[in-house]
Order: C-alpha cells, then sequence, then structure tokens
C-alpha cells in the first residue's frame, strides 16, 4: 500500500471506504489506485464519498377512514373528525398535504430502516436471492422470509466461518474483496440490524424493499 507522511505517523487507512477530493473529481479517471489511496489516507477536508450504498426501507400502510365508526353511527360521513384516525391527521399535517389528500385512502409511510457501506456480500444476496440475478440500483421487495432467511444465512456463515455462504462481489467502488475482519463485522451488524427489526411489535404490518447505489 502506498503511505501518505500522515499515516507514517501511526494513522490507519480504511480502504473499504475509498473517497475522491471535490477538487479531484472531475479528473477521477485518471488517478490511479496509488493516488486514490494516499489520498484516502493524508486528507481530513470534506469529501465526495463514491462506492456502494445500501439501503432497506420499510413500509407501512396507514388508514384513514375508521370504518367501525362509520358502521357503528349512521349520521357520520367520510368527512366527519370523527371517522378519520388521528394518526392519518397527523401524518399529513407534517407533511403539509392535508389539503391534497382528500379521497378516503390512507398514505404510506416510507422509512431506511437499515443501510449499509460497502457491505458487497450482503448485496450479493439480495442480487441473487431477490432481486433475480439482475445488479441494477432498482428496488425490489423484499418479503419477511427473505428477511429471515438472510439471517440464517450470516448466522451459519460466522458460526462455521465459512466465507463460501456469502461471498464477495466485486463492482465499483465496491469495497474490500479480503475475508478480513471488516468482513465478518458486517456480517454480525447484518444480524443485529435484521434482530431488531424483527423485534419491532408492528414487523408484520410492515413490507420492506431493497435498494442499492453507486
Amino acid at each position: 500500500m502506498i503511505a501518505g507522511p500522515q499515516q507514517a505517523a501511526g494513522a490507519k487507512c480504511d480502504l473499504r471506504h475509498i473517497v475522491i477530493f471535490p477538487t479531484k473529481f472531475a479528473a477521477c479517471r485518471f488517478l490511479n489506485v496509488s493516488t486514490l489511496r494516499y489520498n484516502c489516507c493524508v486528507s481530513q477536508r470534506k469529501e465526495i464519498a463514491m462506492g456502494l450504498d445500501m439501503y432497506l426501507h420499510a413500509k407501512k400502510y396507514v388508514e384513514k377512514i375508521n370504518w367501525q365508526a362509520l358502521q357503528d353511527n349512521s349520521d357520520l360521513s367520510y368527512d366527519s373528525p370523527e371517522a378519520v384516525f388521528s394518526k392519518w391527521n397527523e401524518i399529513v399535517e407534517v407533511a403539509d398535504m392535508k389539503d391534497i389528500a382528500t379521497d378516503i385512502y390512507g398514505v404510506n409511510v416510507e422509512v431506511t430502516c437499515a443501510y449499509w457501506r460497502k457491505s458487497n456480500m450482503i448485496h450479493k444476496w439480495f442480487v441473487d436471492n431477490v432481486q433475480g440475478g439482475e445488479d441494477n440500483c432498482g428496488e425490489y421487495y423484499v418479503s419477511h422470509d427473505k428477511l429471515r432467511e438472510l439471517r440464517e444465512t450470516c448466522r451459519q456463515a460466522l458460526f462455521a466461518k465459512d466465507p463460501s455462504l456469502l461471498p464477495p462481489q466485486a463492482g465499483f467502488f465496491f469495497g474490500s474483496y479480503d475475508i478480513d475482519e471488516w468482513y465478518w463485522r458486517d456480517i454480525k451488524e447484518t444480524i443485529k440490524k435484521l434482530d431488531r427489526l424483527f423485534k419491532l411489535s408492528d414487523f408484520d404490518k410492515l413490507s420492506f424493499y431493497y435498494s442499492s447505489s453507486w
């Protein structure tokens, strides 16, 4: 590895997170790997990160109409405050969209519930087992069973120290392909991320989607 002056003083560089300075970005195609490694290690300036970003999104449908209230009280209509769930009101008011949402349907709320950075072995699992082999930065539905399958695969790989269960995937700024401490750390962190989701009281009401970019 090409060491910069600060690295020689004992600083460590994580080459899984190689970055390019803004001043170098326009000419990045002309920089060699040694230059990128050097820049990664010696700069403390604001940087433009490049590489594999991975997202698991959770979506939840929040109903608007309390149908039971309408059934119990014939004097109520769809627009009656008593027939509209307060949670729906809160969401559309915070989003400043109450005047737009005039129909009877609820809203879909989406949040990022898990994020990985250059965990290319986890990305490969999603591509192979969820995306049908298409690695195209699209968004794909992930069933609850698939999430449990991923957690079990991570557990087995970690227990047996068997990287063949989750082999690394090469790609443009996808990070390290080495089976090292970072590889096993990412697998442990993936188990933690999924365990947290499984413990959610409303887990069964959530739908999940995976997407990536680089």
